[in-house]
């Protein structure tokens, strides 16, 4: 698996953040493009998300997720302890309010 980021970038350091606690962020490589030289809108990366944002998590079979919380779902599906976005309704509902 890959994350194409910019590490400065508020939603890939949010990711980056979640896989920190997660345990995971080892298990991904991280690409670092240079939005600045426009890395992320070459016709390649917009192949992996049209609108030509980062962070984008490319699977090992080539499907590309979009959005950082997308990216935080899969991995806390993936890996649900420990439970980043709740257990319980009251928790859940917090923590996505907190995100928006």
């Amino acid at each position: 698996m890959k994350i194409y980021e910019q590490k400065i970038a508020p939603n890939a350091r949010r990711v980056r953040l979640f896989l920190a606690e997660k345990g995971l962020l080892d298990s991904v490589e991280f690409v670092e493009l240079d939005l600045q030289k426009g890395e992320n809108r070459n016709a390649d990366f917009r192949d992996k998300n049209m609108f030509a944002k980062i962070p984008v998590l490319e699977l090992n079979d080539g499907t590309c997720i979009s959005e950082s919380v997308a990216i935080c779902r899969y991995f806390e599906a993936l890996n649900p302890t420990p439970s980043l976005f709740g257990v319980e309704a009251l928790e859940q509902a917090q923590i996505e309010m907190w995100q928006r």
